[in-house]
């Protein structure tokens, strides 16, 4: 054993140094940023190592134990103790060399294969981050253009393009914060001391209607005019209540209506400024109300009129429009990409929605992501455009369906106690500079140009979870961790992927350490077939075959492999759904198999 690990070791060592010199001397090397070609000839390294490193191990099994059979001179029957001690030394050995190349197969070649690809990705998205900061700076919304700049800049570093397009937004509005949490932006919205009365307020119509009055008798029109009309939604339609609410809800507007004289020429410009943003308020204009109240909260913060109304406006905006200061740093703003599905709806319509990038927010499990560029079809249950939108930034998070109505849930078709479906909000703003909002972009089909869906948030028809899991899912099933193949191969159909390739993987995946474990086990019976003989030693010279022994191997793997993956393909289509715990079975077949034919070794 002994002799195994060390030339295994020391040959593993050459096999490295002889990746290192194809890749730094014979790979071509596509087009990267300054800065990255080392790192990346380094990765190529090691991504063509452990790819090799399958096919060195088996080579270095095969000729370690041609010598570790050297048999004493009596015969050796079938079956005999020699051979099961032996068995269990070969076990041994089989099970560490398939951790190795599991270990590799699964964690170092897929975050070899991710970097490599981030870094021949990085010229075209810092080239798109650029003329997307240079589009938004022409069109005037500087803090979508800062964000691209700032994207650029990380990308990037040092980069005088990225630096001085995020200094010329700055010009305009000041240094933006980056990651802003819930705490850090909610505390720049001034809050009264009775706080419990900002909101939509969840008290009957009866007391709010009390409320009304009080403040009614006090003079205090605009919040008397706003607990009636809050009185007036609460109350039952057709019910007293709704009709005294009307009542003094128009009359307290006719009161405000009314004040024309002030003696103080600030206290008329106040006045009629919250007049004319509390109406926007009221209108449901909620974008106009929330600036005008902001600028009011800078000019007058302790007036508690517009402490009030603007944590009101704050609020709304905040369920309509979500802002750009909220989106992370670069550093993570790739953490997911390219990502596509297909979902389908109660109807029959489906989306296609297409993802160029997503941000998740650190310690929210991902229950909260900024998407960038985001594109979404809707067809027709026969499968003809009806429409579709774009948007370049938009905010998901998970909707609990239990906070949905019954309509809505069963237009949606998600079930389950703490079942949560994506909503996207695809509307932004800055927080602190009335900018032009960022909209979604409609095209329409002729037919539905005049019934066109047009909202400014998406509820896709789907589990959260899934939502999440998409995110991770490859369109090469082999860049997927085993974990991720093994929740989505069910469910591939479902969201437009080809079942039977993702479940074709799995199967391989699953099997993988079965199959190799065989493997070595087979090196042990063709090293006992061809162990030394008592009395002949070992030569060095020997271990200039295992280069042959190498290219030997792997030829054979690639072609075992294309052999399991029709085999595979030919079990899905015999047993369907059934087909993983088959293969395994075969799987576990082959290695009780090869492990009888070793143990029936003899002299």
């Amino acid at each position: 054993m002994k002799r195994l690990v060390l030339l295994s070791f020391l040959y593993s060592l050459c096999v490295l140094l002889f990746s290192g010199l194809i890749a730094f001397f014979y790979h071509r090397v596509p087009s990267l940023l300054l800065g990255s070609v080392r790192m990346y000839r380094l990765a190529d390294t090691f991504l063509l190592f452990f790819k090799i490193l399958p096919s060195v191990l088996l080579a270095t099994y095969l000729v370690s134990y041609s010598v570790m059979f050297k048999t004493e001179r009596h015969v050796l029957i079938r079956f005999s103790p020699v051979l099961f001690v032996f068995f269990k030394k070969v076990i041994l050995a089989a099970l560490g060399g398939t951790i190795i190349v599991f270990l590799v197969a699964e964690i170092a070649v897929p975050a070899v294969t991710r970097y490599m690809d981030e870094q021949k990705q990085a010229p075209a998205l810092y080239a798109q981050y650029i003329a997307s900061a240079q589009k938004y700076l022409e069109e005037e919304s500087y803090s979508v253009a800062y964000q691209y700049a700032v994207a650029a800049e990380e990308i990037y570093p040092g980069s005088t393009d990225a630096i001085y397009l995020k200094e010329t937004a700055e010009v305009h509005f000041g240094p933006q914060p980056q990651g802003l949490s819930a705490d850090s932006s909610a505390a720049s919205i001034p809050v009264p001391e009775d706080s419990d009365i900002i909101f939509s307020d969840n008290a009957s119509s009866y007391e709010l209607l009390q409320r009304a009055q009080v403040l009614y008798q006090q003079e205090n029109w605009i919040d008397a005019h706003y607990y009636s009309c809050l009185a007036q939604v609460a109350a039952v339609p057709g019910s007293a209540n709704e009709t005294d609410a009307k009542i003094l809800a128009a009359d307290a507007w006719n009161q405000l209506e009314n004040i024309r004289y002030f003696s103080d020429p600030e206290a008329e410009s106040l006045f009629y400024r919250k007049k004319t943003a509390y109406q926007h308020l009221m209108s449901g204009d909620i974008f106009s109300a929330y600036y005008a109240f902001r600028e009011l909260a800078d000019e007058y913060p302790s007036d508690p009129d517009v402490v009030r109304y603007f944590s009101i406006a704050a609020h709304e905006m905040e369920q309509q429009y979500f802002f750009f200061d909220e989106i992370p740093g670069s550093e993570i703003i790739e953490d997911f990409s390219n990502t596509c599905f297909r979902v389908s709806r109660a109807d029959g319509k489906y989306y296609v929605v297409y993802i160029r990038g997503a941000a998740a927010v650190h310690n929210t499990g991902r229950m909260i992501q900024y998407l960038r560029d985001v594109t979404v079809y809707q067809y027709s249950r026969i499968g003809t455009f009806e429409q579709s939108l774009y948007v370049p930034y938009a905010k998901v998070l998970a909707q609990p369906v239990s906070s949905l109505d019954s309509q809505t849930r069963n237009e949606l078709g998600v079930t389950g106690r703490n079942a949560a479906v994506p909503v996207l909000m695809l509307e932004s703003a800055d927080r602190m500079n009335p900018e032009p909002a960022s909209r979604p972009e409609y095209v329409f089909s002729e037919e539905s140009a005049v019934a066109g869906e047009i909202s400014n948030v998406l509820l896709l028809p789907m589990p959260f979870s899934d939502f999440v899991l998409l995110q991770d899912v490859s369109y090469n099933p082999d860049d997927m961790t085993l974990f991720d193949l093994l929740m989505f191969a069910g469910k591939a159909s479902e969201y437009g992927y080809a079942a039977e390739v993702y479940t074709q993987a799995l199967c391989s995946r699953i099997c993988y350490p079965l199959i190799y474990i065989s493997l070595f086990i087979f090196m042990a019976i063709i090293g006992w077939n061809y162990r030394l003989l008592p009395g002949v030693s070992f030569r060095l010279s020997w271990v200039l075959i295992l280069p042959v022994l190498t290219v030997v191997m792997y030829g054979l793997i690639q072609i075992f492999r294309y052999i399991g993956q029709l085999l595979n393909y030919g079990i899905i289509e015999i047993f369907g759904v059934a087909t993983v715990p088959v293969i395994i079975v075969c799987s576990v077949l082959l290695m009780v198999i090869v492990s009888i034919l070793f143990v029936s070794r003899k002299s």
